[in-house]
């Protein structure tokens, strides 16, 4: 994203470090005795990460998209960016699963899969909540999502890259009126409102791309209908978060954020959002004791050095698969227009 000539704004990258090490603390917590204080509270609210990633998500696949040569082409690339680490990350699972069951005779790590229609189901994300197939990492529910938002940017691209917004409001207005359980293959419905607010914001900030700004409007008004319509009762916080989340996308335009310590660590964030579960909470989680779980400081300390250990590994992720594979897509596809907006390699 860049707010003016040559100047890249890393106000993504930041929000996307904030938003994994926030889920991360809460997944690090979940499975211990809940204990009220200051932290733990605030631990416990980092499922609130995941509208931050689904609005950010929009905004970067519409920018994928509206830059790449052709619909395969844009697909292509999302395969390359996603899969190859995800693949990776699965067996990693495997391998924690390995560990826990041959030191306590037990596995709760993982949901192996148990026939070959399940397995080629968790290989390709057609996993719950897009199926009743469980996900052999329970925090992977999202991925489906987000292979689900894809493949409907796919068929907006394949019927009309110019009408696209018609598409999207299409999407919108259907997402208010049907019930998504879990289990059923349109369960993202329930989260295209916080994916297409990044959609929005994008046209917004596009001015290459020409929307009338009454469609732009529609649109935004079905958005934030939409979030007020799946999370008011539940989960009113995710309503909060993901519209600070695009406002905050839209006003730093106008005043970029300059390269940093924790923007860079954006960069490894799909990486630690991969594994922090097997190696956060099922490996490394098992020495976190009565003394560290009691004591709030200990408790923090805790979580942020095994925050630090699991991003080491991200960055191998990162640097080993995610950049080889990701140049991969590129070889492929060779696109004929510049982006606009100045994003990072790990869009």
């Amino acid at each position: 994203m860049n707010s003016g000539a040559g100047n890249k704004n890393y106000i993504i990258d930041l929000m996307r470090f904030i938003a994994a090490l926030w889920v991360a603390l809460f997944h690090f917590n979940e499975p211990i005795i809940y204990i009220n204080n200051s932290y733990r509270n605030f631990a416990k609210l980092g499922y609130l990460g995941v509208p931050i990633f689904f609005v950010i998500s929009g905004y970067c696949i519409l920018m994928s998209a509206l830059n790449s040569k052709s619909a395969f082409d844009f697909l292509l690339r999302r395969f390359f960016r996603i899969f190859p680490a995800y693949w990776l990350s699965l067996l990693v699972v495997i391998f924690a699963a390995f560990i826990q069951k041959a030191a306590y005779g037990d596995n709760s790590v993982a949901h192996i899969p148990h026939n070959i229609f399940a397995g080629l189901c968790t290989v390709v994300l057609y996993t719950s909540p897009l199926s009743n197939i469980p996900t052999i990492n329970w925090v992977y529910w999202s991925l489906s999502c987000e292979a689900a938002f894809y493949i409907l940017i796919y068929i907006g691209l394949t019927l009309s890259r110019k009408h696209l917004i018609y598409f999207f409001i299409v999407i919108s207005f259907t997402s208010l009126w049907i019930n998504s359980p879990s289990g059923k293959i349109y369960f993202f419905l329930n989260h295209w409102s916080a994916f297409s607010l990044g959609l929005c914001i994008y046209y917004f900030h596009s001015s290459r791309i020409v929307v009338d700004k009454k469609l732009l409007l529609i649109l935004l008004i079905l958005n934030i209908t939409g979030l007020f319509t799946h999370f008011l009762v539940d989960h009113p916080l995710q309503i909060a978060v993901a519209i600070m989340s695009g406002a905050l996308i839209y006003f730093s335009n106008a005043n970029s954020l300059k390269k940093n310590f924790f923007s860079k660590l954006g960069d490894f964030s799909y990486a630690v959002y991969l594994i922090h579960v097997p190696i956060g909470v099922y490996v490394l989680g098992y020495f976190k004791n009565n003394l560290f779980q009691q004591n709030q400081l200990l408790n923090i300390i805790f979580d942020i050095t095994v925050y630090c250990i699991v991003t080491l590994f991200a960055i191998l992720i990162y640097k080993y698969v995610e950049q080889p594979f990701i140049r991969i897509g590129k070889s492929f596809v060779k696109k004929d227009i510049t982006n606009q907006f100045n994003v990072s390699e790990s869009t």
